[in-house]
């Protein structure tokens, strides 16, 4: 279901730049493209550390490693802090958030199994309204409650 979000965020971008570009008819596509860019990015951002986060962490580890967004639009940037993750960590994300996905994907009116649209992307090409379905199965379809196993 990456390739959703990736098509998503890709749909997000294009009607920002549309919004932009009305708004400031001067600029050049370059300028358009990095500044609906910057607008998609602090969204996915706001999403992560307003939405995702504390639901999986909790309120008491986002204050314990202020991972709460500021309240005052200020930033708490240090060029000192290192802002690479660590291989293990993310390795131990993607088996934390695989152990939430369900066998089946619901797409329209059909379940599939996971296995049969993992990294098969024909699905998005089955008509102008498939990325929709797509979309529309994500939103209703439960998750699994996630734990330690995958």
């Amino acid at each position: 279901m990456t390739m959703a979000l990736h098509n998503l965020f890709f749909r997000e971008h294009n009607r920002i730049a549309d919004a932009l570009s009305a708004a400031h008819p001067n600029w050049t596509d370059e300028i358009l493209f990095q500044e609906a860019r910057r607008i998609v990015v602090a969204e996915i951002q706001h999403i992560t550390y307003g939405e995702y986060l504390p639901k999986v962490l909790g309120d008491d580890y986002m204050e314990l490693y202020s991972l709460k967004p500021l309240q005052n639009g200020t930033a708490q940037y240090s060029r000192n802090v290192n802002p690479n993750t660590r291989n293990g960590f993310a390795a131990a994300g993607v088996f934390h958030s695989h152990s939430g996905i369900r066998s089946t994907v619901t797409i329209g009116n059909i379940e599939y199994p996971l296995s049969s649209i993992f990294f098969n992307p024909d699905v998005f090409y089955e008509g102008s309204e498939a990325p929709t379905a797509i979309f529309q199965g994500l939103l209703n379809d439960l998750s699994q409650m996630i734990d330690r196993s995958v």
